[in-house]
Order: structure tokens, then C-alpha cells, then sequence
């Protein structure tokens, strides 16, 4: 991967993981990370069968994981109260403005945050 560096939500990988063609041409070229939460809820997702966790941990292996720190902490907090998102929602929204990195997701709850630049994907083309 050479081309545009960003944060993926979790149901991009999601989504990857499905083979879902629109989302599979957005990212072919970008170098995707993701928050220590997305590793988390791919890795524990409770109807994932042996198949599925070993394209998850292969695909998990090409991104960047972030970890958990104080400025992302920070962060998260600042979000979860004035835009009473989720928390996990809010760790992974924080960590792409902390990387200056465009954060892509299909959750359209992104958009009233206003602290950073979203890559909003249609999956329903």
C-alpha cells in the first residue's frame, strides 16, 4: 500500500472482510491504521468463525494499530461529552485528528463531529 494514509473504522474492515467491492475500491491504494478498539472488536466478534478470524488477523497484520495513550484519552473524553457519542466511537473518531489522518467509516454519526476530516463511504452502491 503507497497511496492515501487513514484511520479505518471498524465497519470498514468489516466491510473489507465481506468483499464488498465499493469499500474494497476505496482503500486498495491507502495505508490504513486503526484504533487498538477496532483490533478489539474484530478480534472478539462473538459469531466469527475460524475462517473469518484468520482474514481478520491477516488484515489487521497490513494495518497500523494505535494504541491507547494521554492525548487520545483527552481527546476522547472532549468528544464523548459534547457530542454523546459511544466511547469506543469517540477513542476511534480522536485518533485520526490525533494522526492528522481522515478518518473512513460508514457511520453517518461521524458527521456532527466537526474536529476532524471524515471519508464518509457509501457501502450501498
Amino acid at each position: 500500500m503507497n497511496g492515501l494514509n487513514l484511520i479505518a473504522d471498524t465497519n470498514v474492515l468489516v466491510y473489507l472482510i465481506s468483499e464488498n467491492e465499493p469499500v474494497r475500491s476505496v482503500v486498495h491504494e491507502s495505508n490504513l491504521s486503526v484504533s487498538f478498539i477496532t483490533e478489539m472488536e474484530l478480534l472478539g466478534w462473538p459469531s466469527a468463525k475460524e475462517n473469518e478470524l484468520r482474514i481478520i488477523a491477516q488484515l489487521l497484520y497490513q494495518c497500523k494499530i494505535i494504541s491507547l495513550n494521554d492525548d487520545i484519552k483527552k481527546l476522547a473524553i472532549d468528544i464523548r461529552r459534547n457530542y454523546r457519542i459511544k466511547l469506543p466511537d469517540s477513542i476511534v473518531a480522536v485518533t485520526a485528528p490525533f494522526l492528522n489522518m481522515p478518518l473512513m467509516s460508514a457511520d453517518h454519526g461521524f458527521k456532527k463531529i466537526e474536529k476532524f476530516e471524515l471519508l464518509l463511504i457509501d457501502v450501498s452502491i
